[in-house]
């Protein structure tokens, strides 16, 4: 799962945030003693959106990686052209080209929900507008 979520950050370059939440996931899995090199992934041949669809078996597992993926797409704070065609083809290999717009709302959804606290209102018109409510 880290190799693909590498493989989303390259298609429209490495931004810093991204690699912080990958490491983040790959820390949860693998444990703190565990490191993450980039340039490992880096080196490594890309996944093919078949690849990824075969290591990913399962319904609710691919909808996690998507959802997963959508909020690393959204990690610089707008999805990328190069980032959105990536996600739709990844969607269209698990099979889930018609259920990807829904998993996106929902997690754009969910991202303006966090910030339902702040008293910023113009701010917030702001942030939904980017998220393109």
């Amino acid at each position: 799962m880290a190799h693909a979520l590498c493989n989303l950050s390259a298609v429209d370059g490495h931004a810093e945030r991204e690699g912080l939440l990958i490491k983040s996931f790959w820390l949860d899995v693998a444990g703190e003693d565990s490191t993450l090199d980039f340039q490992n992934f880096d080196r490594l041949p890309k996944l093919t959106f078949k690849h990824i669809a075969e290591g990913l078996i399962g319904t609710e597992y691919r909808k996690l990686f998507l959802k997963t993926a959508i909020l690393l797409a959204y990690t610089d704070g707008r999805m990328s052209d190069a980032e959105s065609t990536w996600l739709k083809a990844v969607a269209a290999a698990f099979s889930m080209a018609e259920e990807f717009s829904h998993i996106e709302k929902f997690v754009r959804s969910y991202l303006l929900r966090q910030l339902s606290h702040v008293q910023n209102t113009d701010a917030l018109r702001e942030v939904a507008k980017e998220l393109g409510y």
